[in-house]
């Protein structure tokens, strides 16, 4: 079997790059297509992996029509690596709702997977104007599979997309060949070194992802300010100048470094920060209400408590597998309370949190997913 791992911007998304760790240790051959990454991808996958790297970045902002053009161009450029390789054993493994659309409608006349890491209501070029669009019914009742991260999620989409199977549950949580240590060094990045070695001993509350009115912080930053010089708050994002408030002493910040190294940095955290607030994004709104980010297992995978606000996506995990707490009200006091309660009983909500870890296991969801696929082309 061969499988074509197909997503723009492969290196910034963790879960693509553990999709293709397991269809290696799966003994199948894998092909990536992707756009211009920073890091060389043949040196990160040790040379196991048939890379076709188009040139153009995609990321590069550019207006509406500049954005229409390069999606064609990238479009045509990836078709183009695509047919170079496919063949009668190949099935396309397609990662995110923005690679179906730099596809097109050429994706149906293809075997493949549909890996939708986040969640759209439809398969819109330009969420703005949604007239134009690709039939998502159309594409996703085609497809070998459909997978999502979460349960709420798999429900939706089958709703949204009016599929005739519920799609395949598979958590956004990394699959590794050596598990960093509790309390890693540092070395990847010479900033986040020094920052780590002057926080030595102080409890580190750390937020790892993206900075926007859809993960807002100010109050867990401001609520650990309060708390004192034993605390301090780390920050760890590529988007660190989106930040709109004003930082405490204690408060510090670290460019995103790429993963997996970037969880050297989290393993020193006390506890980790998540925060979904519902937005009108490029995604649905119900995308951050029943969120399923890496960061819930990259922050369980040491151990680490977790605090968030109050939504489903947190607040049924935190509940049933009692390794988190959720604040009811989004201010200070609510988060020191989260804290303070976190550190009376720190041994159990840790000890929850790994177990949590350890009970999901998406080599055996991915087994499943290959072995169901192989019986339908």
């Amino acid at each position: 079997m061969h499988i074509i791992v197909i997503r723009v911007g492969i290196i910034t998304h963790p879960m693509t790059q553990s999709i293709i760790r397991m269809l290696l240790d799966y003994k199948v051959k894998v092909s990536v297509v992707t756009t211009k990454n920073q890091i060389d991808l043949n040196k990160h996958f040790n040379k196991k992996v048939d890379i076709h790297e188009l040139k153009v970045d995609y990321t590069k902002p550019a207006n509406i029509f500049m954005k229409f053009f390069r999606l064609l161009y990238i479009r045509k450029q990836m078709w183009k690596e695509i047919d170079s390789i496919y063949c009668e054993d190949s099935v396309l493994w397609v990662g995110h709702n923005i690679t179906i659309k730099h596809l097109g409608n050429k994706l149906l006349k293809y075997r493949y997977i549909l890996h939708l890491n986040e969640l759209n209501e439809n398969i819109a070029y330009w969420p703005k104007f949604p007239v134009f669009k690709l039939n998502a019914n159309k594409i996703g009742n085609t497809a070998l599979a459909v997978i999502v991260p979460e349960y709420n999620r798999a429900h939706i989409v089958k709703a949204l997309w009016n599929l005739k199977k519920l799609p395949y549950i598979m958590p956004n949580k990394p699959y590794l060949y050596e598990m960093p240590a509790r309390y890693s060094q540092i070395n990847h990045s010479e900033d986040a070194k020094k920052i780590i070695k002057k926080l030595k001993g102080k409890k580190i509350i750390i937020y790892q992802g993206a900075i926007s009115a859809e993960r807002r912080l100010d109050i867990f930053v401001k609520a650990v300010g309060e708390l004192g010089s034993d605390y301090a708050f780390l920050i760890m994002s590529n988007n660190i100048n989106n930040l709109s408030f004003k930082l405490p002493d204690n408060c510090y910040c670290i460019e995103y470094i790429n993963a997996p190294y970037h969880l050297e940095v989290t393993s020193h955290a006390y506890i980790g920060v998540l925060s979904y607030i519902p937005e009108k994004t490029s995604n649905s709104i119900l995308n951050s209400l029943y969120c399923a980010p890496n960061k819930i297992f990259e922050y369980s995978m040491f151990g680490i408590p977790m605090i968030g606000n109050d939504i489903p996506g947190l607040n049924m995990l935190f509940k049933t597998e009692k390794c988190g707490e959720c604040i009811l009200n989004e201010m200070t006091e609510e988060v020191k309370k989260a804290i303070k309660k976190i550190e009376e009983n720190y041994s159990d909500y840790s000890k929850n949190s790994k177990l949590f870890y350890n009970s999901v296991d998406n080599y055996e969801k991915m087994k499943k997913i290959i072995e169901d696929v192989k019986k339908n082309y």
